[in-house]
């Protein structure tokens, strides 16, 4: 293991920001002059990160280049608190922390992972909250962290499970909770002719639309949702109302004004949430409304900025997929999207500290 020190950094809540990116330097063992540590306004970070990420063509659909930027935008950035690390003033790793305990974890060069960035992100990431005396809410044990981490890079699992699980960061000391493997995919294809909804209605068979979700059919979401917890109703509604108001994306097929099949696009601007009630599957619908949900993103998209996506880092259609759900992965792929990273979601729980290591830290 690596003994190179590194610098980490708070970041302040950042603003929404468009993107671009410079070749990063190769890494070298950095001296202690080499790392600095330094607070940022939120107007000093978006120039800052606007000098890492890239928005052509071109650009490899990678989580820094593709997932981060919907990290920044308005609605997403202002959630919990940033920290970074630099090596020779290069930025090389960022972590979004969301308390309780929620963690979203990039690493700017996928070929040259700086274990030493990652452990100056973890160690800031546990000594932050535990100095907020922040618990995760999902948490039996008072005194137990939790942290959840979301769409994490797979070549960074190996380093994070490591540090967490072998090192004593501020006297805690990690176990592995859970690991769920999914795949990043996206969708390139552009159009400059995308259908509303109400076009996909026209060619539908007598009984069938689809129509935007509305708060209604927020609990019957969440009840069909395998990931549901104590907060996601709340969440659905939110993400329901900012569909409605601005982005489109969560879209339902009824039959009969029944709600069978639906799709919900994220407060981060991803897909998700497909779901089919089981006896009305093998017809299309989860086809349907997929595609639907695509349009409908982007003629918002179109209404709001002026002009259609481009085929670009923060213009492409981005989803997660269990590794295990073959038959979302096939529909995913006839109707144009590609697979392009892997993507995991992990948790890490600390022991229960003591009364006396819980005011000492």
């Amino acid at each position: 293991m690596r003994t190179l020190s590194a610098g980490w950094i708070l970041l302040l809540m950042m603003n929404s920001c468009s993107l671009h990116v410079q070749p990063l330097s190769p890494i070298s063992s950095p001296s202690p002059s080499s790392v600095k540590t330094r607070i940022h306004q939120p107007s000093e970070l978006h120039d800052e990160i606007k000098s890492t990420l890239i928005t052509t063509s071109l650009t490899p659909p990678t989580l820094w280049n593709t997932v981060l930027p919907r990290r920044f935008s308005p609605i997403s950035a202002e959630e919990g608190f940033w920290i970074a690390n630099y090596i020779h003033d290069d930025l090389h790793c960022v972590a979004q922390v969301i308390p309780p305990g929620n963690v979203n974890l990039f690493h700017r060069d996928q070929e040259h992972i700086s274990e030493e960035a990652i452990r100056g992100i973890l160690h800031a990431t546990v000594r932050t909250l535990l100095e907020g005396e922040l618990k995760d809410d999902d948490s039996s044990s008072a005194g137990r962290l939790v942290l959840k981490f979301s769409a994490l890079d797979r070549k960074l699992l190996p380093y994070v499970k490591a540090i967490l699980e072998e090192e004593h960061i501020e006297q805690q000391k990690f176990s592995s909770i859970y690991t769920g493997q999914c795949g990043m995919w996206v969708y390139e294809e552009t159009s400059t002719n995308y259908l509303s909804l109400a076009e996909f209605n026209k060619d539908l068979p007598k009984g069938v639309s689809i129509r935007p979700l509305c708060q209604e059919n927020a609990q019957l979401i969440n009840e069909r949702w395998e990931y549901r917890s104590d907060s996601s109703l709340t969440m659905i509604r939110k993400m329901i109302q900012i569909s409605e108001d601005a982005f489109g994306g969560c879209v339902g097929l009824f039959v009969d004004n029944r709600l069978v099949s639906w799709i919900c696009r994220y407060l981060n601007g991803t897909l998700g949430m497909l779901f089919t009630e089981s006896e009305f599957r093998k017809k299309g619908y989860a086809r349907l409304v997929v595609a639907a949900a695509v349009s409908d993103c982007y003629q918002k998209m179109a209404q709001r900025d002026g002009s259609m996506p481009t085929r670009t880092a923060d213009g492409r259609m981005v989803s997660y997929i269990v590794d295990s759900n073959g038959a979302s992965q096939r529909l995913y792929q006839k109707l144009g999207w590609k697979r392009v990273a892997d993507a995991d979601w992990v948790g890490f729980a600390s022991r229960k500290r003591s009364k006396n290591t819980q005011s000492s830290a």
